[in-house]
């Protein structure tokens, strides 16, 4: 086996020590993960630099055209404090031409794209049932917000008088609710959505650049 060399990219106060000796399993807690790499990877005979990185990457290109590592292990799940800037890292990776573990940065996008239909699904499960598919399902899951709306309506039309205050106060308390849910539809369209979009070109530029140069690393994503 090749013996190669591996920087391994991680948050400052995750570079592991050496050793586990004269550390507690608290403090073993809060580094695990990035010493069973490190040390594995030691383990079965390639060299590797631990790198600590959190605001700047002019560190990862002095060590990458320092010290010129076959592969950069990538265990950062931030950047600058932010979890969304961890696809920036990636092209900036791949902007050096070196090869890395993990997703591209397109890959990266899809993944931030099924979180935002989680979340954009939640909220319609929230306003309607989904499950509804044929003209028993309404028999065999709960009614959500849409339905009790109409049954209030419906309630309200069927009579001659005015609404009842206890109508009135069940109208309310949906609306209410209602409401909570399109403004969470309000702060996804213009934040999360806007995000999204401004990743996914993002990422689009960087993985046309890599192709044009001919070199593309990290997983792909169809």
């Amino acid at each position: 086996m090749k013996r190669l060399r591996i920087l391994a990219l991680m948050h400052p106060q995750l570079v592991p020590p050496d050793s586990l000796d004269g550390h507690s399993e608290e403090e073993i807690n809060v580094w695990k993960t990035e010493y069973d790499v490190v040390s594995h990877l030691r383990a079965i005979g390639h060299e590797v630099r631990a790198l600590g990185v959190q605001y700047e990457l002019l560190p990862i290109r002095d060590a990458v055209e320092e010290w010129k590592p076959h592969t950069v292990f990538n265990l950062l799940e931030e950047f600058h404090g932010e979890v969304l800037f961890d696809q920036n890292v990636v092209s900036f990776l791949e902007l050096l031409k070196v090869p890395y573990t993990g997703c591209n940065p397109r890959g990266m996008i899809i993944s931030r794209g099924k979180a935002l239909s989680k979340k954009l699904f939640e909220i319609e499960n929230e306003l309607y049932q989904t499950k509804n598919q044929s003209s028993q399902d309404p028999l065999n899951y709960p009614i959500k917000l849409n339905n009790k709306i109409a049954a209030v309506l419906g309630a309200v039309q069927m009579s001659d008088t005015a609404p009842t205050r206890q109508e009135s106060e069940v109208f309310e308390d949906l609306a209410t609710k209602v409401n909570a849910q399109l403004r969470q539809l309000d702060t996804l369209m213009k934040n999360d959505l806007t995000n999204f979009n401004k990743m996914a070109k993002d990422a689009a530029i960087s993985e046309e650049r890599s192709s044009r140069d001919g070199r593309s690393f990290g997983c792909q994503a169809d």
